[in-house]
């Protein structure tokens, strides 16, 4: 190749002319086919000193001569990283970025992966960010409120971090347009689900009481969240803590008090649990909670519960001469384990024999409702109160007393609502035992002949 003379390569005219020649040689046919271009295809044609003059940078040299298209330098083959040092040019890039994976608004960028840069040329804007997408949008479009938690892929142990915690929180108590502290007793683990915060849960081990805990400084009373960790009634501190609030909040002024209180108060004052894991026995609870009290068991009101029910089981135990397993005595009530949950019933009996069981069925159809169950010798006793199982099957001087729609004051459901998980509860204890029911209306009316 003849040797150019001094001054050849300064003029544009005559770089566009070589640059022209190279392109038809490489079949060049579209303007774009450039981005293929590398530092092989100059030096072969006797054109790398044309490429020197542009620093080796095949942006440069085609922005220069071929200025009418809107050249991309991260599109070329061989991109140096140095491109990467101009903002402007990260800005241009994420410009571009939104248009080709047809983003339409600012939250998209949300949906943006790793993986959507190294498809797109944008490893080397990635790493400038230490590979973190949310980092680069952080700093590249700073005026947006960027949230971390609506990202599809959340940065790694983003969670770990209080600030990010708080920051979190109180966007979703604006979401869940809670307006103070309280209110965070009405959230579930779902509204976290539905909320993007099943991270956070995790690192919490599925515990919310225990996130607010950790990053409000407020008072929390555990038991008055929808219901409280796993775990949370076998430790006796927490037993001995509600036990404690408990005694405040009824005014009890003397330990003594405590004589006073019901099943249905605890209940009531979300203790319903606790009274669970001690067979609903407020006795039982009273004891482990204040062992150094000399507490006397006949001075509770049956425990607590109701004396029409109480009145039912007794005069079934010494109608039949029988002892059912109840609140009304020592072991409290018979705690019943099926495959999918635990029963707490009223009266329980196994009968030693079919014939005591056939016996006891018999004497009892005239008022009770019977359900014989061929294949077992266990019996269960339900009492359902008019009142908390929405009898809406009762009816005074021909008026519904509990109309399907109408709320519950104490609990808060709809009477109908009370009387299918009444009855769904009756069905599946008859998949299993023997059932004997009566409800509170039909037990007075027949008290009344005896």
């Amino acid at each position: 190749m003849p040797k150019k003379q001094r001054g050849y390569w300064l003029k544009l005219e005559t770089q566009l002319n070589e640059l022209n020649q190279l392109g038809t040689k490489l079949g060049y046919t579209k303007i774009n086919d450039w981005y293929q271009v590398n530092g092989i295809h100059f030096k072969q044609n006797g054109l790398y000193r044309l490429l020197s003059i542009y620093g080796c940078s095949y942006y440069s040299l085609l922005k220069t001569l071929i200025p009418s298209y809107n050249w991309l330098p991260w599109l070329f083959v061989n991109t140096p990283y140095t491109i990467w040092n101009e903002v402007s040019t990260r800005i241009d890039y994420i410009n571009w970025l939104f248009t080709v994976l047809n983003y339409n608004q600012i939250e998209d960028w949300y949906n943006i992966t790793t993986q959507n840069f190294i498809d797109n040329k944008g490893e080397g804007i990635l790493r400038i960010y230490n590979s973190s997408p949310i980092q680069l949008l952080q700093n590249l479009l700073p005026k947006y409120n960027w949230k971390f938690w609506l990202f599809k892929n959340k940065p790694y142990r983003c969670w770990e971090s209080k600030e990010n915690i708080l920051c979190y929180l109180d966007w979703l108590k604006e979401k869940l347009n809670y307006t103070s502290m309280e209110d965070w007793y009405k959230v579930s683990t779902k509204d976290f689900e539905d909320n993007y915060g099943e991270g956070l849960l995790s690192r919490y081990k599925e515990c919310r009481i225990k996130c607010l805990q950790d990053v409000y400084d407020y008072n929390w009373i555990p038991w008055n969240f929808r219901s409280v960790y796993k775990g949370f009634w076998n430790d006796i501190k927490n037993c001995k803590a509600y036990m404690d609030w408990l005694f405040n909040e009824l005014n009890y002024t003397d330990i003594e008090d405590f004589y006073n209180l019901t099943g249905r108060t605890m209940e009531k004052y979300k203790g319903g649990c606790l009274l669970s894991k001690y067979n609903k026995s407020v006795y039982k609870i009273l004891i482990a909670c204040y062992p150094e009290v000399s507490w006397d068991k006949k001075l509770f009101s049956k425990v607590g519960y109701s004396d029409i029910s109480n009145k039912w089981l007794s005069y079934i135990n010494n109608e039949l001469n029988i002892s059912l397993q109840s609140k009304l005595t020592d072991e409290g009530e018979k705690c019943l384990i099926s495959e999918t949950r635990r029963y707490y019933v009223d009266g329980y009996i196994n009968c030693i024999d079919e014939k005591q069981k056939t016996e006891i069925l018999d004497k009892l159809e005239s008022f009770c409702n019977i359900h014989n169950h061929s294949s077992s010798l266990e019996i269960v006793f339900e009492f359902y109160g008019d009142f908390w199982h929405g009898n809406i099957n009762l009816y005074k001087k021909n008026k519904q007393v509990y109309k399907p729609t109408d709320i519950n004051s104490f609990n808060k459901r709809t009477y109908q609502d009370l009387y299918n998980s009444t009855i769904l509860r009756e069905n599946e204890l008859k998949s299993y035992y023997n059932v004997i029911t009566i409800w509170e209306n039909n037990w007075l009316t027949y008290s009344k002949t005896i």
